[in-house]
């Protein structure tokens, strides 16, 4: 178990009073949506979903790749994917495209001026750790991120993309560059960015053979930070995207809780979808039915037909109405109001890793 995640077991829920709201609130739904304002635009991009993907490719799911992706365009779920991943599913069950790039590997033009939102990896795609560019100073940072955000056309989000449980005095210094965004993944998760997703996506890689992530109590101390950071640097509703192997919504809700403006699924995605996969008896296949049947003409056999996914359909659908009665539950009307406060520590570990108070017996 990894310690990061069991501590998030360690977190509670604090309920709100049921008197002194109003019937009118508590019969509207909260809002999910959240806007991101671009850097040097007018524009501003619309979360409107607090969940994302990261590492989920074609190769790793084959035939449900297409109807995954009409899920997740169904639901407002985007997903970090290059261009080719995608380029057999048809435009109206296409999900939103993020993308991504290591700081050591030339960008792509297409990948860029197509992409809803970019993030520039601070890892090394080879050396597999994290690293400033030694061409990079402190004072060149902003330039980079205008160079990149022109590159794209000017209206796509920019941000950076640092390991969870990195040094403070880096993530202070992504924070004060002019980002419209944050990352912050697990050290595994990120290698999994920019072109190893491609390669990952496009290689045959199956999801047995991807060693799972670590997400350690560091990294929970790190959502706690980095959301104390950007208090401090007047930048207070910036967007903070984590990616972290959270196997249920409630883990999830519980790094929203904590400062995560949205969160990875793909655990999850993963475990419905290999539930889904599995053959009940009437799908079993009978292998000598040609033997019992010599006379069946082989054009009668039933066509392949194309898998769906009910299961995750119904738990992608389900998750948005969990949240949004996890909000009412806590007194909060829209994800800016659902914060630390909304949580209670019920042991002195998880006090002092992520500074939600203990509860009170």
């Amino acid at each position: 178990m990894n310690l990061g995640l069991s501590l998030l077991d360690e977190l509670e829920f604090a309920r709100a009073p049921m008197l002194g709201r109003s019937s009118q609130q508590t019969s509207l739904a909260p809002s999910l949506v959240r806007s991101m304002p671009v850097s040097g635009s007018q524009r501003a991009i619309q979360l409107r979903s607090p969940y994302f993907i990261r590492g989920l490719g074609a190769a790793e799911f084959g035939a449900a790749w297409a109807p995954l992706c009409g899920a997740l365009r169904r639901h407002d779920i985007p997903i970090f994917s290059t261009v080719k991943n995608l380029a057999g599913i048809p435009a109206a069950d296409a999900p939103a495209r993020w993308s991504g790039r290591p700081f050591d590997e030339p960008f792509q033009s297409m990948e860029l001026t197509t992409a809803g939102l970019f993030e520039v990896s601070c890892i090394s795609r080879d050396q597999r750790h994290l690293k400033w560019p030694g061409e990079i100073c402190p004072e060149l940072i902003d330039s980079l991120l205008r160079s990149v955000r022109a590159a794209a056309g000017g209206d796509t989000p920019v941000g950076f993309n640092v390991a969870l449980g990195c040094h403070p005095s880096d993530l202070k210094q992504c924070l004060a560059a002019d980002i419209d965004f944050i990352s912050l993944s697990c050290t595994h998760a990120m290698a999994a960015t920019g072109s190893q997703l491609s390669h990952q996506a496009t290689s045959g890689v199956a999801a047995s053979e991807v060693q799972p992530h670590t997400f350690l109590a560091g990294d929970l101390h790190s959502i706690v930070l980095c959301r104390q950071m950007l208090q401090q640097l007047n930048r207070p509703q910036l967007p903070l995207l984590v990616t972290a192997p959270v196997i249920d919504f409630e883990q999830a809700h519980k790094l929203l809780a904590l400062g995560a403006s949205a969160v990875s699924l793909d655990q999850i995605v993963r475990q419905s979808i290999a539930l889904e996969k599995r053959p009940s008896k009437e799908e079993e296949p009978v292998p000598d039915l040609p033997f019992r049947l010599p006379a069946l003409p082989q054009s009668a056999a039933p066509a392949a037909k194309r898998p769906e996914l009910p299961q995750l359909e119904n738990l992608l659908k389900q998750a948005r109405q969990t949240l949004c009665e996890r909000l009412l539950s806590v007194g909060a009307d829209n994800l800016a109001d659902f914060n630390q406060q909304c949580l209670v520590s019920i042991s002195q570990r998880a006090q002092r890793v992520t500074g939600v108070r203990r509860l009170e017996l």
